[in-house]
This record gives structure tokens, C-alpha cells and sequence, in this order.
């Protein structure tokens, strides 16, 4: 997270996709360059 300090995070060790919408994006004053591209599995679909 740059320019922020977490004090705190959460591990779910479990198969999941944390999808983060534009409008986070852009609250926390995220560029592109931020951005970093998934080089894992395909994802399958949610349930």
C-alpha cells in the first residue's frame, strides 16, 4: 500500500478474488503504475 502505514491485515488462506472496484482505486490516490499484472491460474468463476 504505498504511501500508507497498515497497522492490521487479514489472511484468508482460502481460494478467493479480492476485487478492488475504480472507485477505491482512485480514493486511495492509486495510479496505473500501481497496478501490477496476475500471473497466476485463470480464474474459473465465483459462486
Amino acid at each position: 500500500m504505498a504511501n500508507f502505514d497498515v497497522h492490521r491485515i487479514l489472511v484468508d488462506q482460502g481460494s478467493s478474488c479480492d476485487a478492488m472496484y475504480s472507485g477505491l482505486f482512485k480514493t486511495l490516490q492509486l495510479t496505473e503504475q500501481n497496478l501490477v499484472p496476475y500471473v497466476g491460474a485463470d480464474l474459473q468463476g465465483f459462486n
